[in-house]
């Protein structure tokens, strides 16, 4: 199986490069919260956004060093992982999105 690195909340871990982000989660012992009845992304369409995380996705340039992009909001149970992706799964922004989408469910 391939596996690529990846920082979640500061820690490198080596994840299945074919993997969501909630899946790599759960797999490094990470808890995303989620509504969704997730069956290996067959039930889930990323639509109630529960389970909202920050990544910055990670490109190497010419001399082989990683370059960040900016930080933005992905529904983890859809979103794939890709190489020297940074994941912060409880970030105030995070938490706060996920509060949101809870209350517009309800």
């Amino acid at each position: 199986m391939d596996m690529v690195n990846v920082k979640i909340d500061g820690v490198a871990v080596s994840v299945p490069a074919y993997a969501t982000v909630l899946e790599a989660a759960k797999t490094c012992g990470y808890d995303i919260p989620t509504l969704c009845a997730y069956n290996h992304g067959e039930c889930s369409k990323g639509s109630c956004r529960v389970c909202l995380v920050e990544v910055q996705e990670g490109r190497r340039n010419d001399q082989g060093e990683v370059m960040y992009g900016p930080q933005r909001l992905v529904a983890s149970c859809v979103y794939p992982i890709t190489p020297d992706m940074k994941i912060i799964i409880s970030s105030p922004k995070a938490v706060k999105a996920r509060r949101a989408s809870v209350e517009l469910l309800l």
